[in-house]
C-alpha cells in the first residue's frame, strides 16, 4: 500500500511525515487481513451502489434495506417449536443424550464471542443444537444475522427445511433463506424476497453451502462478492 505524506511546516523549515502508520489499522498490514479488509470494503461499495440504483429507479428517498431482526424472539420461537415437537416423542436414552447437546450449546452461547467446535456423533441433533446456539449468541452479542454453511446440497436442504419449520411464521417476514447451487429463484415458488435476499444475504437466517460461502470471502465478480 503506497505511504501518503503530508507536507507540515516547522520551526527549521518545511518537514516531510509519513502518515502510512495512522491511517491504516495495524492489523490490516498483515497480508491476508488486509485482503479481507480490502473485500469487505468493496463489498460494501458494491451493495450500498445496487441499493442506492434500486432506490432511484423506484422513486424512492433512500436505500431500502431490511430492519434488524429481534433474536430475542426467534429464539423463543425456536425453543418454544423445538419443545412442542419433541413432547410427543417420549423420554429414550437417544433423547436424553440430544437435549444435553443442547444444553451445553446454550451455556456455550452465553461465552464471549469466539471460535467453538461441537464434536458430537451422527443422530445427537446437531442441527437443532447448532440453530439454538446461534440464535441465542446473536441475541446475546447483537449480531445481525446466523449463517449455517453446510458441506452438500442434499444437506442444507434437509437443515433449511428444519429451520424454516422452527423459525417461519405465517403473515410475516420470512425469516430462513436458503441459497446454494440447487436453488431456482427464478422459480415462482421461491417468491421474490428469496431472489432479493440472495442477493446480498438480506435475512436474519441464511443457509448455505460451503461453497457458496467460500465464494462470497474470496470470489472476484462483483455480485458474489456483494
Amino acid at each position: 500500500m503506497t505511504s501518503l505524506r503530508a507536507h507540515s511546516p516547522g520551526p527549521a523549515g518545511s518537514q516531510w511525515h509519513s502518515l502510512g502508520d495512522h491511517l491504516v489499522p495495524a492489523q490490516w498490514r498483515d497480508l491476508l487481513v488486509g485482503e479481507m479488509a480490502l473485500r469487505l470494503c468493496y463489498s460494501a461499495l458494491v451493495d450500498a451502489d445496487s441499493l442506492d440504483t434500486s432506490a432511484h429507479f423506484q422513486g424512492l428517498s433512500g436505500p431500502r434495506v431490511r430492519p434488524g431482526a429481534d433474536f430475542e424472539h426467534l429464539y423463543t420461537v425456536f425453543e418454544q417449536r423445538r419443545r412442542d415437537e419433541l413432547a410427543g416423542r417420549g423420554g429414550t436414552p437417544v433423547g436424553s443424550l440430544r437435549e444435553r447437546v443442547y444444553a451445553d450449546c446454550l451455556e456455550a452461547a452465553e461465552r464471549e464471542r469466539g471460535v467453538f467446535r461441537l464434536g458430537a456423533p451422527t443422530g445427537a441433533g446437531k442441527t437443532l443444537a447448532s440453530g439454538g446456539f446461534a440464535l441465542r449468541h446473536a441475541e446475546k452479542h447483537g449480531l445481525r444475522r446466523v449463517i449455517v454453511a453446510v458441506p452438500f446440497p442434499t444437506i442444507t436442504e434437509q437443515n433449511a427445511a428444519v429451520y424454516r419449520r422452527l423459525l417461519d411464521q405465517d403473515g410475516a417476514d420470512q425469516v430462513v433463506l436458503e441459497h446454494h447451487s440447487q436453488v431456482d429463484f427464478d422459480d415462482p415458488g421461491a417468491g421474490r424476497w428469496a431472489r432479493l435476499a440472495a442477493e446480498n444475504w438480506d435475512a436474519p437466517f441464511v443457509v448455505t453451502t460451503f461453497v457458496r460461502l467460500f465464494e462470497s470471502l474470496f470470489a472476484r465478480k462483483p455480485s458474489a462478492m456483494r
